[in-house]
Order: structure tokens, then sequence, then C-alpha cells
């Protein structure tokens, strides 16, 4: 399987449950609110359990483009280090640049990258647009799936 090939399969990862959309202008009271409460479903060709899936990051989103990127870390320095005001404070003014990759990226760049700087998720765009996200769980499977492909 080619590298580039791996970028474009881990679009397709179903992720939309690890990460939000949100506005520039939504508060860090609301952002909370959305981010912390995970909600269980039900795993798929396992024995019926709830598992919960964490909400790793929230992209703050201009249309269709990722312009920011807040995770918990960044909300726990806005209210713990900055003491950021939650009602009045903007995703806008906390959020950090997010990290792009497009789908024909070698995924061996993305894999570095999020391990090199600690990352929970990378975005994979494709004119801008947001098409989907890598988190540090998917880097570890597909790490495993070129391990298994180079043997």
């Amino acid at each position: 399987m080619r590298m580039s090939m791996m970028v474009k399969y881990a679009t397709k990862i179903d992720m939309e449950d690890e990460f939000l959309r949100i506005s520039p202008d939504m508060s860090i009271e609301t952002i909370i609110k959305e981010i912390l409460p995970q909600k269980p479903h039900r795993e798929s060709g396992g024995m019926g359990e709830n598992i919960i899936t964490p909400i790793l990051a929230a992209y703050v989103m201009e249309g269709d483009k990722p312009v920011g990127i807040i995770d918990r870390d960044t909300l726990l320095e806005a209210i713990a280090v900055q003491n950021r005001d939650l009602k009045e404070t903007r995703a806008k003014d906390i959020m950090k640049p997010p990290v792009l990759f497009n789908e024909n990226t070698p995924v061996q760049d993305v894999l570095n990258t999020i391990i090199d700087n600690g990352l929970l998720t990378v975005a994979i765009v494709e004119d801008e647009k947001l098409i989907g996200i890598i988190s540090v769980f998917d880097a570890f499977f597909l790490q495993k799936e070129i391990d298994s492909a180079n043997k």
C-alpha cells in the first residue's frame, strides 16, 4: 500500500465523534458544554457494550475551512492560567492554528508531526476544505498498517 494512499484511507475512518466543528464566536462556556460530555455509543463488532468516545478537539471553522483548533489543554490554559471569562471569551480568542495536511501527504510525515509535537489530531484538507482528521489513535493504527505492509 502506497504511503499517500494511507492518508486517503485515513480520511474514511469514522471520526465524527472525535471532534467538533465550532464557530469562531462560540463562547468558552458553550465549548466546554460541548466538548466535555462524552456520548456512549454501541461498539460495532463487539459485545454490544456502550463505549465512550472522547472529543479530542474542536475545530474552529469559517465555512468548511478550519481556521483554528481548541483542545482540552487550550481550554484549561484559558481558564486556569489566563483566568478568561467563560461567557465573554470566544473561540477566536484562544484558538491555536490547526495543523493541516492534504490527502497526498505521505502518511509518515503526518505520523512524525503527530508524535513529535504531541498532537491529538491533525486536519486533512482539500482546497482548504476540511475532509477529515487523523487522531493520535488513528496514527498508531496507520503505523501498524505501514509496518505490516513493509514486512
